[in-house]
């Protein structure tokens, strides 16, 4: 790992379990408290029908505190319990 990737802050968090009905938009309304977000997305399925959720997502906000906020609560939305992690690196 080089020095530089080993000090990347950690803004992006990984979210699993969402239902399947989830859009991005719901995402970006269900992160919205924990503070200022670059980009948000949920993953598509591209062979569902209108590319429904794959039941899995990405939230990458401005700064570490609310990445951390996130992580360190236990988060339901729509009957489920979220699993929410620091994205890894690619």
């Amino acid at each position: 790992m080089d020095i530089t990737e080993k000090h990347l802050p950690l803004k992006t968090v990984f979210v699993q379990n969402l239902p399947f009905s989830t859009t991005t938009e719901k995402l970006r309304e269900l992160f919205a408290k924990y503070g200022e977000m670059k980009q948000c997305f949920v993953v598509a399925d591209k062979n569902k029908p209108e590319n429904q959720c794959k039941g899995i997502g990405y939230v990458i906000f401005a700064d570490e505190v609310s990445s951390k906020r996130c992580v360190k609560n236990k988060l339901k939305f729509g009957g489920r319990n979220l699993r929410v992690y620091y994205a890894k690196p690619k």
